[in-house]
């Protein structure tokens, strides 16, 4: 094997105006990997899984800005701003020869995979079939358990985990010897593969699973094309809901992947500095601060940051995930 090769370029500008009250920072960089080494499937004939060797060539595009400024400055109080956005786009472009893409890490089925041409990671699993719109298609069969739900479709790319940007910032206030800063953080696009959203409803245990009484029609079109229209559930069907949930969908991979967007207020402090030493050069500031508030997301049910580990799998699976935790801490700092 050869050693994985990296070469970068970057370039940005620093600017600031107004006696430094307003400012702008910009980086660009692109980051080019080589002979990336990677576990390489091969085929069963040769008596062996895979082969670590080198097997990959990637490359990195990165936009990061940064803009501060003081809105308010006077002898008492001050208004300071920072905003932060950053987008970071991957591409594989070339494995080894033959292979088409690469486990990184996951099950059977769904997987967290690096496939050529595409961004990095993406989420490989079980799909429905759809037609040529993009519909879903159901079993029109009369008799088959699965009547009138939906088909399996093959295994293929069913999540992008990258985000299309992400956007932080902080506030602060302060009056003269007190300062108050929230720091909220916007990410945008990306998905990831709920496995605990799986797991409540093969159990029988969420919210969209309590109505086990109702007909219910399956929001997809038949083979012919025409929009479904066949009932399921009620008094005479009481099993339905349970086989939609635990035989059919709980098979169907891309039935659990959701946009794991977020706005999520990061963190709220509180300061006070002690303005004159108390005893000869003895100074001490107190500080009080809650994190992970708030959080508004697109994933149902829990916190899209409650992943998978920071493996490769981090950000693209979730499934028996600790949920995050809201914490409240007091800090004294003292100098002499």
């Amino acid at each position: 094997m050869k050693p994985q090769n990296t070469k970068s370029y970057e370039f940005g500008a620093n600017l600031k105006f107004l006696h430094n009250r307003l400012g702008i920072d910009y980086t660009y960089s692109r980051q080019n990997v080589t002979d990336q080494i990677f576990p390489v499937p091969l085929a069963g004939s040769t008596g062996m899984v895979q082969l670590t060797m080198n097997g990959g060539k990637i490359h990195t595009i990165s936009h990061e800005v940064i803009l501060y400024m003081t809105p308010i400055k006077s002898r008492n109080f001050t208004w300071d701003m920072n905003v932060n956005f950053s987008k970071i786009h991957n591409v594989v472009d070339e494995l080894a020869p033959g292979v088409e893409s690469i486990f990184l890490g996951g099950f059977t089925t769904p997987q967290v995979r690096a496939g050529i041409g595409a961004t990095y990671p993406v989420i490989y699993g079980s799909t429905f079939v759809r037609d040529d719109k993009g519909n879903i298609v159901v079993n029109d069969t009369p008799g088959a358990s699965n009547y009138g739900m939906p088909e399996q479709g093959a295994p293929g790319v069913i999540g992008h985990v990258s985000p299309d940007f992400i956007l932080s910032g902080s506030n602060t206030f302060t009056y003269k010897d007190f300062s108050l800063t929230a720091s909220v953080e916007w990410k945008s696009g990306g998905q990831m593969y709920s496995g605990s959203n799986g797991l409540l409803d093969l159990y029988g245990m969420s919210k969209r699973t309590e109505d086990r009484t109702s007909t219910f029609v399956f929001k997809g079109v038949k083979p012919d094309g025409t929009p479904n229209d066949i009932v399921r559930g009620g008094p005479n069907d009481p099993k339905a809901l349970q086989d939609l949930y635990t035989n059919v969908l709980s098979n169907i991979d891309e039935y659990y992947i959701h946009d794991n967007s977020f706005v999520k207020l990061r963190e709220v402090s509180l300061k006070y500095s002690c303005p004159k030493p108390v005893y000869k050069t003895l100074k001490f500031n107190v500080s009080l601060y809650a994190r992970n508030l708030l959080l508004w997301t697109a994933l149902p049910n829990f916190d899209p940051e409650s992943s998978q580990g920071n493996t490769n799998m981090g950000g693209s699976f979730e499934r028996f995930s600790l949920p995050q935790t809201t914490s409240y801490g007091l800090g004294v700092n003292i100098t002499f």
